[in-house]
């Protein structure tokens, strides 16, 4: 994911899991959707090296984590505050759905 869309460097993402799970003050549904994102394509990827139950457990936290991202994103605001975050989650978006539902 970090090396084939280049939208969030690794220790971005890695600081932003650390602040959303161990959160000591807010996050925005940006942060939230980026987060959800970042974590389906990682537990999607390493379910397709794994077999059995370690597969089937990685897939099922896949999916979590695309329920929370999509949610996240069909109630994101339409006047979002611009930011750097929010157009990395807008951006995630699209491709989220280019990647469901591809050009032919």
């Amino acid at each position: 994911m970090f090396f084939e869309w280049p939208i969030i460097e690794q220790s971005d993402f890695t600081e932003k899991c650390r602040n959303l799970y161990f959160c000591t003050t807010g996050y925005s549904p940006a942060h939230f959707a980026i987060v959800n994102s970042g974590l389906y394509y990682l537990f999607m990827e390493r379910s397709l090296s794994l077999s059995g139950h370690d597969a089937s457990e990685a897939q099922r936290y896949a999916s979590m984590c695309r329920y929370n991202f999509e949610q996240t994103l069909e109630k994101l605001h339409l006047l979002i505050s611009p930011s750097l975050e929010a157009c990395q989650a807008l951006i995630l978006g699209v491709l989220h759905l280019h990647f469901l539902n591809p050009v032919k």
